[in-house]
């Protein structure tokens, strides 16, 4: 393979490594979903048939509909619990949406629950202009290319706002119950990763091989910085042979407890995973299929249970 048919994401992460030395894991899923240029998530629709995989939205309307269900279940739950004290509006918000599919059949059991007594405001946190036109389209009845940065009315009911955001601390502060939802969302951030070897564990790192031409994992010579702040968060790491630590995972359920603690409500996180075996488990997938982790960085979808 010889260095011209490296894609673009490929020669800038070449040129990084041969700058400053290897790259966290965790920065190499950074750009490789989401550089604002090449990043996965950022040029295309990588869902259904025609993408790389399909969520349980795009297979049936009943599972965004029943989680609507449970979502006025919880909002009962509040009202019995707090009665005069309750406020009568609502914050709901979807962490990486995908096509809008789960929140549009979300809120068709919303709407009809409602019956124009809670004012609903919905936050959509997606970061991918691409998929924010897509949201945008399939959520409010526009007849013209849609305004990133505005405030519309669901095609449900004009008492339904809906607002995109690019990051969770965006949200802003209202005396309203908050509802949050995640589905395969937390399998797509970042990570480190570390690896247990005869001399403790070391984080597992990303260089780039001149002879190959491909990029190859590494273990860092020396303790890293994250090996002295992230490990110490587990008193019994040593007994796990790999470690998939995400700061920005924590990072997100940081912010949502804090909300939920000021304001009450709930969140929903939807996702695949484990029990606790040690393993690696970090993978990628294109046209349906496992591939690589380093197979055409921007090209395929990236994530760890």
């Amino acid at each position: 393979m010889s260095s011209k048919n490296l894609n673009p994401l490929e020669k800038y992460l070449h040129s990084k490594i041969k700058f400053s030395g290897p790259i966290t894991v965790a920065e190499y899923m950074k750009e490789a979903l989401g550089n604002p240029k090449w990043g996965y998530y950022t040029k295309k629709d990588v869902f259904g048939v025609q993408g790389d995989f399909i969520t349980a939205p795009e297979i049936s309307q009943m599972f965004g509909e029943l989680i609507g269900i449970w979502f006025i279940n919880e909002f009962s739950i509040l009202k019995n619990i707090y009665k005069s004290h309750m406020p009568e509006c609502v914050q709901f918000i979807e962490m990486g949406p995908g096509r809008g599919t789960l929140m549009n059949d979300m809120l068709r059991v919303l709407n009809k629950d409602n019956q124009n007594s809670v004012d609903l405001f919905v936050y959509m946190i997606e970061s991918s202009p691409f998929l924010r036109k897509i949201q945008i389209k399939n959520l409010c009845n526009l007849e013209k290319e849609p305004e990133l940065e505005k405030e519309y009315d669901s095609k449900h009911s004009n008492r339904i706002k809906i607002t995109w955001l690019t990051d969770i601390t965006q949200l802003p502060h209202k005396e309203a119950v908050h509802f949050f939802v995640a589905n395969e969302f937390f399998d797509a951030l970042p990570v480190h990763k570390f690896q247990k070897t005869p001399k403790g564990h070391k984080e597992v790192l990303i260089d780039f091989d001149p002879k190959e031409n491909k990029f190859k994992f590494v273990l860092s010579p020396m303790t890293t910085l994250n090996s002295k702040v992230f490990l110490k968060l587990y008193p019994d790491y040593e007994k796990y042979d790999h470690l998939e630590i995400s700061a920005e995972a924590a990072r997100y359920i940081d912010l949502i407890t804090t909300r939920l603690n000021q304001y009450n409500g709930s969140v929903l996180i939807i996702d695949y995973g484990h029990d606790g075996e040690s393993k690696d488990s970090f993978r990628a997938f294109k046209n349906h299929k496992l591939v690589d982790v380093f197979t055409e960085p921007g090209e395929c979808d990236l994530t760890i249970d």
